[in-house]
């Protein structure tokens, strides 16, 4: 999968690296109010999503585009 890059952010596909920055975000159970995942508990929890996702998932990190720095992430599901 190829990164998608802009003017200040990119886009780039979400690996194992990224796991304590998303649990960051997944166990917030604000954040997780809506998805379709209970709010993570451990690492292990994002771990796990992390390799759900990278079974053909179009699951992506954003990311700062100068300083790499993890602001979210994004997954898209492609139309039928």
């Amino acid at each position: 999968m190829n990164r998608i890059i802009e003017q200040e952010l990119t886009l780039r596909p979400l690996k194992q690296s990224d796991t304590a920055a998303l649990f960051s975000i997944t166990s917030q159970e604000k954040a997780t109010r809506y998805m379709r995942f209970n709010t993570h508990t451990c690492l292990q929890d994002a771990t796990v999503l992390i390799q759900e996702y990278e079974d053909g998932q179009y699951a992506f990190a954003v990311v700062k585009r100068m300083s790499g720095k993890f602001l979210g992430y994004v997954v898209m599901k492609p139309g039928e």
